[in-house]
């Protein structure tokens, strides 16, 4: 267990990081207003949370994921795209704890499962289009919540729309 003042029930602990509160309170700014996915919106809140509690308490050592439980957390996101799961649901999948599962799953992959999950969701995109599926069947299918997403996201990720890519890269 960390050695923390707010787990130990001492008096509490006064953060003087300014810095840090006006990312604490852009962030709650951003999670009521946004309509982001529960995912990204997990994973903002849970790494603001490390922060904060990594200054607040001292660090302690904490056991790796094992590698087939990144693996099997890789393949939950690839599978459930339709679905607007939060790092929550996956940890109870996996009977992991959901803060050292997403910090753990950006160490491995370099990004995070949102990220992660939004190039699945391309890739599924792209599979659609070079099977010749309409643009309006595809959205639903690859998690997206409307034309208007996909087309958005699509263009980030690939820097073409997905007209353009139909057009220019299948033949």
């Amino acid at each position: 267990m960390a050695d923390c003042q707010l787990c130990a029930g001492d008096s509490p602990i006064c953060l003087a990081d300014n810095a840090l509160y006006h990312r604490y309170t852009t962030c709650m700014q951003w999670l009521l207003k946004n309509q982001a996915s529960l995912l990204l919106k997990d994973e903002a809140l849970a790494e603001l949370l490390v922060d904060i509690f990594s200054r607040a308490c001292r660090p302690y050592q904490q056991s790796e994921a094992p590698p087939e439980q990144i693996e099997r957390f890789k393949t939950l996101l690839s599978q459930n795209l339709e679905q607007d799961l939060g790092l929550n649901d996956f940890a109870l999948q996996l009977e992991a704890n959901l803060y050292t599962l997403l910090r753990q799953f950006k160490a491995r992959q370099g990004i995070t499962p949102h990220a992660y999950g939004m190039n699945c969701r391309i890739e599924q995109a792209r599979k659609l289009l070079q099977q010749g599926k309409d643009r309006g069947d595809k959205v639903l299918e690859c998690g997206f919540f409307d034309q208007s997403h996909m087309h958005r996201i699509f263009k980030a990720m690939t820097t073409v729309t997905s007209h353009q890519y139909r057009v220019n890269f299948i033949q």
